[in-house]
């Protein structure tokens, strides 16, 4: 009988307090809008993308690393994962941009992040 009684004051309490998540979990915790505009935010940061491995009108000053995103709902939101998480890594631009949808529907972008400058502007020989 006294273990039902405390039992159910434990129980009053217990639902009171906020759920706890666990740290590794923490991140799937997140407000999708607040997530979304986050990613806008980031993507900004990136000048140009290319589906090649060349990028007009700009110099490759050094490869930053490869990034890679999955389980977006449309390949638009994975391409602007795709720039939040290379602007995060410090690139400016995006080469070899690929986006495929999985067999459960959901988009994984991929690319190699860069860092690219404006060309070189050489002085014209006059004759």
């Amino acid at each position: 009988m006294l273990r039902v009684i405390l039992g159910s004051i434990f129980g009053l309490f217990r639902k009171r307090r906020a759920p706890t998540i666990h740290p590794k979990l923490q991140k799937y915790n997140q407000d999708p809008d607040l997530l979304d505009q986050q990613r806008r935010e980031a993507a900004q940061q990136i000048v140009a993308t290319s589906t090649g491995n060349r990028l007009a009108g700009y110099r490759i000053v050094r490869q930053v690393d490869a990034v890679f995103v999955e389980g977006l709902r449309t390949p638009e939101d994975a391409v602007l994962a795709l720039k939040a998480a290379a602007a995060e890594r410090g690139a400016n631009a995006i080469l070899n941009v690929n986006t495929e949808r999985t067999a459960a529907g959901k988009c994984t972008a991929s690319g190699d992040a860069i860092v690219v400058a404006p060309p070189l502007n050489r002085p014209s020989r006059s004759p």
